[in-house]
């Protein structure tokens, strides 16, 4: 029991850390983030045709190679590896234009378009 209850209220009403959070906006690794964002950005670009992903031969990112050595997960075969996978990453949020929770299926396998795709990033 502390011997000092003011303590317990110190800040009360006018310190919030909530504040001091910051949000995750995808179901995977943060610093896979951007390379999600630009991939989002590149897609919506491009068409919005359905398959338009078909005609795409190559995508190079460039990336912090931070993030290479973190999640360079090659070939992730079911959604918890994805999510330390670069490759999975911009293929989802390319070809689905996503990232959330759907795309990351915990112990699904990758779908083939998707491990195709994959196929088609260098970084």
């Amino acid at each position: 029991m502390s011997r000092e209850p003011g303590r317990l209220t110190a800040g009360l009403r006018g310190h919030w850390e909530t504040l001091s959070n910051s949000y995750k906006p995808y179901a995977c690794g943060v610093v896979l983030s951007p390379a999600i964002d630009a991939m989002l950005e590149l897609a919506s670009e491009i068409s919005a045709e359905s398959n338009y992903w078909r005609q795409v031969d190559r995508v190079s990112l460039r990336v912090n190679p931070a993030a290479i050595r973190i999640t360079g997960v090659q070939q992730s075969q079911n959604g918890l590896m994805s999510t330390f996978s670069i490759n999975h990453a911009a293929a989802v949020a390319f070809v689905d234009r996503s990232g959330g929770l759907v795309s990351f299926p915990m112990l699904q396998p990758i779908e083939m378009r998707l491990w195709n795709f994959r196929k088609n990033l260098d970084y």
